[in-house]
């Protein structure tokens, strides 16, 4: 198998969700020009560089500062695919959001995501299937992009919670009464890997201290466990 392309994908600045541009506290722009000075050596000697980015205020303010920290010829894509989950009754949703934030702490309101059954019924949130399937989707479009010129592009992916944490659990379980939810500006290291069969993409993350390998199917749109038998 040989390397396609590099892939990094971070989770947002530290933000008060004011939806004010950039969106983002002097702790989150810390965070993003700390992870923009370790991403320098990860995307130098690629020809192409993208930053894609959510729509969201946030993500776009932590797109700009990457483009402004890294190089004038990154350039800067909005993908709807890694909007933050969609709130269906965004009275309720206030009503969910404020019952996390009394209990001052980001940390809980991240969890919440994964075992919160609110997020799942479809009523006042996206379900986490949907989430789920736009990020995969978002994983396929690289993929295709990485086949087009292999080994000549880097991208880096600014999304949301809710998006990374499907790719961190399946990748890396965490056990969150020891491990902490992906962080403001946390880096994940995906290098797409080919065999020549573009329905079937290696994929090897490095994450915190750990590494992991999958294979994407890109017909069917899922994750696999390496080891998988593939054509």
């Amino acid at each position: 198998m040989s390397i396609i392309g590099r892939a990094l994908f971070m989770r947002h600045g530290h933000t008060e969700y004011k939806d004010v541009y950039p969106d983002l506290t002097e702790q989150g722009i810390n965070e993003i020009e700390g992870a923009a000075d370790y991403l320098k050596s990860f995307v130098y000697g690629y020809k192409r560089r993208i930053v894609f980015c959510s729509p969201v205020t946030r993500t776009v303010g932590s797109a700009d500062l990457l483009k402004k920290a890294l190089a004038d010829s990154v350039k800067v894509v909005q993908d709807p695919l890694l909007i933050a989950v969609k709130q269906r009754d965004p009275e309720r949703a206030k009503v969910v959001f404020r019952e996390y934030a009394e209990q001052q702490t980001t940390v809980t309101n991240a969890l919440s995501y994964g075992w919160d059954s609110r997020y799942e019924d479809g009523v006042i949130f996206e379900p986490r299937d949907s989430v789920r399937a736009r990020f995969f989707d978002h994983l396929d479009f690289l993929a295709g992009l990485f086949h087009k010129r292999p080994g000549e592009l880097v991208t880096i992916s600014v999304t949301h919670y809710e998006l990374l944490y499907h790719f961190v659990e399946f990748m890396f379980p965490l056990d969150y009464k020891f491990d902490a939810p992906l962080s403001c500006g946390e880096i994940i290291d995906t290098f797409f890997l080919s065999n020549g069969n573009p329905d079937y993409i290696k994929l090897e993350v490095n994450f915190r201290h750990g590494v992991s390998s999958a294979v994407f199917d890109r017909q069917k749109k899922k994750l696999l466990h390496y080891g998988h038998t593939v054509p």
